[in-house]
């Protein structure tokens, strides 16, 4: 096999890795206590109103996307994804007493980041579970 046509192929193979892996096609799904929750729901003024609504219109591998503010509910993760505020102090989750802020299920990998999370409550901490 030539050079050349080791290159092509460990480029084809590159590309069908990132395909198949679902990275290739992942979307933004936004959140904002002002959004309009209009498809496609990629930027604030269009996005949700809460990130329990946002993770359910996400697929493996998604990011969502929130802005300041202060939203106050518990949330379920079934799919591994990310959830980004607008750093801490600035995006709250506050789960007020009613449960963990965050529950993953099992095998999920979460990307979390920008994000103050309080007011969680369960057995062994509060914050994830």
């Amino acid at each position: 096999m030539s050079r050349g046509m080791r290159i092509t192929l460990s480029a084809l193979i590159w590309c069908l890795s990132g395909i198949v892996s679902g990275q290739a096609g992942a979307a933004t799904i936004c959140v904002s206590s002002n959004g309009s929750e209009t498809p496609p729901y990629d930027t604030f003024a269009n996005g949700f109103r809460t990130v329990s609504e946002a993770i359910a219109a996400t697929v493996e591998g998604d990011r969502v996307t929130i802005a300041a503010g202060q939203y106050q509910e518990t949330l379920a993760v079934g799919k591994s994804l990310a959830i980004v505020g607008q750093g801490m102090g600035a995006t709250t989750l506050d789960a007020a007493g009613n449960g963990a802020c965050l529950t993953l299920g099992q095998g999920v990998q979460l990307e979390l980041s920008g994000l103050t999370l309080r007011g969680g409550s369960a057995e062994y901490g509060g914050g994830l579970n």
